[in-house]
């Protein structure tokens, strides 16, 4: 009985990865078809947010803005999903986008207000996906044959 919820336990937690990311999946390959806006980069940088083990976490710090018809709206956000530990990584793509510098928004054409500069399919979004999918069919295997 045990094995059941240790199997049922591992398939939700699989099944939620699955969900999560596919949405980001679908939604990162539907905004490459976002309108597009011309902004206006208003600051970026990073914050260091938190320290986990002796690591040091960083956030971005991007505030950009945009016109669509007569209506200004901010963005804050480079892609979909705002995720990686690495500041070093996060340092090198905000410098492209000093304050003061023309850009691209690609803005959601069902929401004026959600909007992002760096549209497109990622791999910190398919990877876990990936991973989950593959989850899932072990989870499943396992249980068939492993009786």
């Amino acid at each position: 009985m045990f094995g059941y919820i240790v199997v049922g336990f591992l398939l939700l937690v699989a099944l939620g990865m699955v969900g999560g990311f596919g949405y980001l999946v679908r939604k990162s390959i539907i905004a490459m078809n976002w309108p597009v806006a011309q902004g206006v980069v208003l600051s970026s940088g990073l914050k260091a947010t938190d320290r986990v083990k002796g690591v040091q976490l960083y956030s971005t710090s991007l505030r950009f803005e945009y016109l669509i018809g007569n209506q200004k709206f901010q963005g804050k956000n480079l892609d979909l999903l705002e995720w990686n530990n690495a500041g070093m990584i996060k340092e090198f793509k905000l410098r492209k986008y000093p304050p003061g510098k023309n850009v691209k928004v690609y803005y959601n054409p069902a929401d004026f207000s959600e909007a992002i500069l760096e549209p497109g399919l990622k791999l910190k979004y398919v990877w876990p996906f990936l991973c989950g999918l593959l989850f899932v069919v072990v989870v499943i295997l396992g249980f068939i044959y492993g009786r």
